[in-house]
């Protein structure tokens, strides 16, 4: 590793080290929350990297679902993937073997800092790019780990910490409105750091099972190896198998634009408009289905969901900061269902 181009990348990457500490640390809770420990935070975080991806793998493997499910909800929720490796046909080229790194750390946040950092005067590119690509992971590896070692040896309630994923979701709808801030603006305002994680609901709750009913996720027998905290539980080898279904289609999502485009072409214009259009459709399905498991039979069942997503949003089109959007809306939630709607 050049050590000129990782001391000018550092300074560049501090806004994704804060928030992936943050939001790595949310996901590590969750997964120790649902029987997997520390060593499989770092595996999906190692070998998927990908904060969407790998929040809807906590429900996924919570779930014990089969693996066609797994494989079709990773492609969706990745589909934005698909866009980002357009603009980068041109800056990738000559990076030699480290291309295909450069292609599997494309998250949101890689992208934006590739997008608009600069190499300075005396480093090479292409090592800049590297070296910024290195440490987003880096962090998040970090955050994911010690997420999973606190939710292991520190005795606190984490219900309602995976609203995390359900407040970025909204920060990130949010952004896709024309007047939006960040938008405004021409970034993703200060400390955007979300890999605009999908819809989740609280593993094990009841809102999950009916959602998971409703959406028809099957849970895949063979892969079944007991229960923990009564939910069903993959075998060792069936949680790998699921955890390298996501990895795969998170890096062909990414990898695609480069198989397709890659000679110094310019993509169709059918290509391009989909890559416009596409990813705000399906981030309006996605937020219907982070909600479906809202019930208006009590107060409970829609007060904490609808008003912790207003906040969220609230807070976002105020302020245009993602930590604050997604940790005011997140500790609101947690405060009303463990003490307001317990």
């Amino acid at each position: 590793m050049d050590r000129k181009a990782l001391s000018a990348a550092f300074p560049v990457t501090v806004p994704v080290l804060m928030g992936y500490l943050a939001i790595g640390i949310a996901f590590g809770l969750m997964l120790q929350e649902i029987g997997y420990n520390f060593i499989w935070a770092f595996f999906m975080s190692l070998t998927i990297y990908a904060g969407s991806g790998q929040y809807l793998g906590v429900t996924l493997l919570g779930a014990a679902a089969a693996l066609s499910t797994v494989a079709v909800m990773t492609l969706l929720i990745n589909f934005r993937h698909l866009v980002y490796g357009l603009s980068m046909l041109e800056k990738f080229r000559g990076m030699g073997p480290r291309k295909l790194y450069m292609i599997f750390s494309l998250t949101d946040e890689t992208y934006a800092l590739l997008s608009s950092a600069r190499a300075p005067v005396g480093v090479d590119p292409r090592n800049f790019y590297f070296a910024i690509a290195l440490l987003d992971q880096s962090y998040w590896i970090l955050g994911s780990v010690i997420g999973a070692v606190a939710g292991a040896l520190i005795p606190f309630s984490t219900e309602g910490v995976d609203f995390a994923m359900t407040a970025l979701f909204v920060v990130i709808a949010v952004e896709e409105l024309p007047e939006a801030p960040a938008r405004r603006s021409g970034g993703r305002g200060d400390g955007a750091v979300s890999d605009c994680p999908g819809p989740l609901l609280r593993p094990g709750s009841d809102a999950a099972h009916l959602a998971g009913r409703d959406c028809a996720v099957p849970a895949g027998p063979a892969g079944q190896a007991g229960r923990e905290g009564g939910r069903d539980m993959l075998s060792t080898a069936g949680a790998v198998a699921a955890i390298a279904v996501m990895a795969i289609i998170t890096f062909l999502t990414r990898a695609l634009p480069f198989l397709l485009f890659d000679r110094g072409e310019s993509p169709p214009k059918l290509v391009l408009y989909l890559g416009r259009v596409l990813p705000p459709a399906i981030i309006a399905m996605l937020i219907v289905y982070c909600l479906r498991g809202v019930s208006f039979a009590a107060p409970g069942g829609w007060v904490p969901q609808l008003v912790s997503v207003a906040t969220g949003g609230i807070l976002h089109l105020w302020r245009s900061n993602t930590l604050l959007s997604i940790f005011g809306g997140t500790i609101l939630y947690m405060g009303l269902v463990q003490a307001v709607f317990p």
